[in-house]
C-alpha cells in the first residue's frame, strides 16, 4: 500500500466580509473545522470591521 503526502494550496484571494450573517457563517465554519480530528490547521484571508467581528463574539 502506497501512501502520498501533498500538501493543498490555493490562490490567494482577499475575502472581505461586509455584513453580520456572512460574518457568522465564516466564523462558524471556522470553528467546526478546527474541531474536526483529521483538520491540522485553518488558514482565511478575510477582511472583517471590528464591529462585526465584535457582533459576531457576542452573539
Amino acid at each position: 500500500m502506497q501512501f502520498c503526502r501533498r500538501k493543498l494550496a490555493g490562490f490567494p484571494v482577499l475575502l472581505e466580509i461586509d455584513n453580520a450573517e456572512k460574518a457568522r457563517s465564516l466564523l462558524k465554519l471556522m470553528d467546526a473545522l478546527e474541531d474536526l480530528d483529521d483538520v491540522q490547521s485553518v488558514t482565511a484571508n478575510f477582511e472583517m470591521t471590528e464591529e462585526l467581528m465584535l457582533l459576531t463574539v457576542d452573539s
